[in-house]
């Protein structure tokens, strides 16, 4: 988390994506408030100065054909027109594809949300779109995969569980005794600097060679709480809103309120469940390494509830 750049409106973070180190933010531009905050550019700044891949997702409350914006903005406001000129001269791009609406609530539509990016990140944004009739948002969800497309479709490290640590030894003592510069004499700081460096290149070189590369899915699974029951009723209160929202019958809308009281049950009564298995299964466990792993298998996934 980048402290520096979070507010009240925004977060930052820094995360690695694959050899590459991006940068992340989420950012709501009040629409009562400057258009875009001085948090955007100071942002762009920081990943500019520290050559970081910027993907920007944004609530922008700003109105520009650009984006594809149905509207105008209100007289005196321009706020579509600060930010289009603040994106092209901090020499960024709006990555919606297709200018699709990314807002519907039943009276107007338009398209508010913006996935902003860098020169660095603009080829990192694969498969983006809206996906409408999964929430009861008026906020159309966005989704997009994030990283490059090529080869394996997952993050990879080493697991130094799995080195072979007879193979490194014999790599790094056969590096070191053919090294020239291991086997001089040291006479001053600089040739202690150049012997230090030498070694570390080839312990990390030996550690490579010596451990196997672990691919790990990148693909989002469902958390253990959305089973078939809070799908179906989920299904069930998003036909009726989308009835209501067309008809717009008294009725129908007393129908949808109902559907979505019936999902929050539902819903609530699966996370408790769930979290109460949980929390069982972690007693019956004394070792540290063990409970470590069930947290990690269970971390956030139990409470976050991502699709309405």
């Amino acid at each position: 988390l980048l402290n520096n750049l979070t507010d009240g409106d925004t977060v930052s973070i820094i995360l690695k994506l694959g050899n590459r180190t991006s940068m992340l933010c989420s950012m709501y531009m009040d629409r009562d408030k400057e258009c875009p905050p001085p948090k955007f550019r100071e942002i762009a700044a920081h990943a500019k100065d520290n050559n970081l891949a910027l993907t920007i997702c944004t609530d922008a409350n700003a109105h520009s054909s650009a984006w594809g914006s149905t509207v105008k903005d209100a007289i005196g406001k321009n706020r579509g027109e600060s930010l289009l000129d603040t994106i092209i001269r901090e020499d960024l791009h709006v990555s919606n594809v297709n200018n699709p609406t990314t807002f519907d609530n039943g009276r107007w539509k338009n398209a508010i949300d913006l996935t902003i990016t860098n020169n660095s990140a603009s080829n990192n944004i694969h498969q983006w779109k809206t996906n409408i009739g999964t929430c009861t948002s008026d906020h159309i969800p966005i989704t997009f995969v994030l990283g490059n497309m090529d080869g394996h479709n997952a993050r990879s490290f080493q697991n130094i569980k799995k080195t072979n640590w007879g193979m490194y030894r014999e790599l790094a003592i056969s590096e070191m005794e053919s090294s020239k510069t291991l086997n001089s004499e040291i006479t001053s700081m600089e040739e202690l600097e150049e012997a230090t460096k030498t070694i570390t290149d080839i312990m990390i070189n030996a550690f490579q060679k010596s451990t196997p590369t672990t691919y790990v899915s990148s693909d989002i699974k469902d958390p253990p709480w959305l089973t078939e029951e809070v799908k179906k009723s989920r299904e069930d209160m998003l036909d009726k809103l989308k009835k209501a929202q067309k008809d717009k019958k008294r009725d129908d809308w007393c129908q949808a309120r109902t559907a979505r009281n019936s999902h929050s049950k539902v819903r609530t009564y699966s996370k408790r469940k769930c979290w109460r298995a949980w929390t069982e299964e972690l007693d019956a466990y004394s070792d540290a390494q063990k409970t470590s792993q069930k947290r990690k298998k269970y971390r956030l996934r139990l409470c976050v509830d991502t699709t309405a």
